[in-house]
């Protein structure tokens, strides 16, 4: 039999170790138990997210073949794409509802449709209200946020900016706050939001129909241009 140990901060293959005498793992112990810069894989978190993800995508109504028509010419970019998202999804050191809220931030920011569109259907299963959508503009005096949403907008923000500001005190308070392993997660959320943005208005990609009818899809700030 062959299990996965860490030592050192790597991994490395052991044979023939019978479970039994790890009673941790015989029973589901998290991999983050066996190796720390792993931990949380395996996490409950993990499988909600995932499952948010794959109900949101079922609901995929419209403009279908917008995204795969160009990723079919580059499947080698198409792999990679895929990759980075499922990395994102198994990442949870960092609340996924804050860093969603991040990459909402972002999404308004750029005006990606798309983005704004499948954010919102998201949203839906992460409790963040419509009322955050409609005024993630004012999120610094809106009374809808609390003061860790305020901290993440304002780093999105930041990244946002042209050029990107004095990041110093903002990287050190997330640090302080969450952790510098969430803080990675944070920036590598919106980071890939920015390049999700951007390669799907570059595209052309069109929304998708995600978020059910009546619900919040584009702030009224960023409404399609006529």
């Amino acid at each position: 039999m062959r299990l996965i140990v860490c030592e050192g901060g790597s991994l490395r293959a052991t044979d023939f170790v019978e479970i039994r005498s790890v009673r941790s793992v015989h029973h589901g112990a998290r991999l983050g138990q066996l190796c720390p810069g792993w931990a949380g894989l395996s996490d409950v978190r993990v499988l909600k997210n995932v499952g948010r993800q794959v109900r949101v995508i079922s609901r995929w109504r419209e403009n279908r073949l917008d995204l795969p028509r160009w990723l079919v010419r580059r499947p080698l970019l198409a792999i990679g794409i895929g990759a980075a998202e499922i990395a994102e999804s198994l990442s949870n050191r960092m609340d996924h509802r804050l860093k969603l809220l991040a990459q909402c931030r972002v999404a308004s920011i750029v005006g990606c449709e798309f983005c704004l569109d499948i954010g919102a259907a998201l949203a839906q299963h992460s409790d963040i209200t419509e009322r955050h959508l409609l005024e993630l503009d004012d999120f610094e005096t809106s009374d809808a946020f609390n003061d860790d949403e305020r901290l993440v907008l304002r780093f999105a923000t930041a990244l946002s900016e042209r050029p990107v500001p004095d990041l110093t005190n903002l990287r050190d308070g997330l640090v302080a706050r969450f952790g510098k392993a969430a803080l990675v997660e944070l920036a590598a959320a919106i980071a890939h939001e920015h390049e999700r943005t951007r390669f799907y208005l570059a595209l052309g990609i069109r929304p998708g129909g995600f978020a059910p009818d009546g619900a919040c899809r584009i702030p009224q700030a960023l409404a399609p241009r006529q």
